[in-house]
């Protein structure tokens, strides 16, 4: 597939996998007057996050008749099998990966790797990557606009997202594993519990075209002037469960929590209720909002 020539438009699937686990993956191009700089979009990773896809699908329309100086490439699906579930992850039946941890990926194995690969190399040619994200079915986040390097943050700050966020090295995380590659990238988180918040369509949305006129790929008509004063996080410590139960929090998202002080209350398994107290100082800028947890999900995220 030819998917970077300039003057083109084009929505193209791609085969991935064989068997009941093949799949196609959605990729759509817009090349203009040159093919770089690329801007390369991700979007459902996960399977269960919908602000991203509703704000490419609404990008998308919006650059149709647009002449650029660069070219667009977007994944509007990434994981077509975790989306047609509405899971987070790749399902049981397939090999139940989470897609956000097996980056780059691999050409053999079970399907998610496979997935994880095609995407590499797909988008491997792009100038900058963006990864839309929101906490899907478990999880509620702050607005978060993601970097790694201090370079990129003129990038994040491109988006009129609440709070500018050092994001921590996570391996196997598509935008992490760019990060070590040198390339510019920037990960995005807002809202999450499986509900599509139209605060987020819009922010992100109105992000990505800001970002295009910071590119030179086409000028935007959205005001400079209505970006938010962003409140900076340079580190980020996460609450892990280390064994299965119920959680009840008490905090909210954008509350600040002391170290010891109580956030909720926990079930274990024989039904015994405690309180559960965090572990670090700072402000709750991710919670997990579905109460049953399994061990090892994590409890809270806290930006310091």
């Amino acid at each position: 597939m030819n998917q970077t020539t300039p003057n083109t438009r084009t929505e193209q699937t791609i085969l991935v996998g064989r068997g009941k686990a093949a799949l196609q993956l959605p990729v759509w191009f817009q090349g203009g007057s040159a093919v770089h700089p690329m801007l390369a979009i991700t979007s459902m990773v996960h399977g269960d996050e919908y602000e991203a896809l509703a704000a490419v699908l609404e990008f998308w329309k919006s650059i149709e008749r647009r002449k650029l100086n660069g070219s667009v490439l977007i994944l509007p699906v990434c994981n077509p099998l975790a989306a047609e579930a509405a899971t987070r992850s790749t399902p049981e039946r397939f090999d139940g990966k989470n897609l956000a941890r097996v980056f780059p990926g691999s050409a053999r194995g079970t399907i998610t790797p496979q997935i994880a690969r095609r995407i590499w190399e797909i988008t491997e040619e792009a100038d900058v990557l963006v990864d839309l994200h929101s906490g899907g079915t478990g999880y509620n986040y702050a607005p978060l606009a993601g970097y790694y390097h201090s370079r990129d943050k003129e990038l994040a700050r491109c988006f009129p997202i609440q709070y500018l966020w050092k994001v921590p090295a996570n391996p196997g995380v598509l935008s992490y594993e760019w990060s070590r590659k040198g390339k510019r990238v920037i990960g995005f988180e807002y809202g999450g519990e499986a509900r599509l918040d139209p605060d987020g369509t819009k922010a992100y949305v109105q992000g990505l075209w800001r970002l295009m006129d910071h590119l030179g790929i086409c000028k935007s008509t959205i005001s400079k002037s209505k970006q938010i004063k962003q409140i900076e996080l340079k580190a980020t410590a996460y609450q892990f469960a280390d064994k299965p139960g119920w959680l009840f929090p008490s905090v909210t998202i954008g509350r600040t929590v002391r170290r010891g002080q109580p956030i909720g209350e926990w079930v274990d398994e024989h039904l015994k209720s405690s309180i559960l107290k965090s572990q670090f100082a700072g402000k709750v800028i991710g919670l997990r909002t579905l109460p049953r947890v399994a061990k090892g999900d994590y409890l809270t995220v806290i930006g310091r």
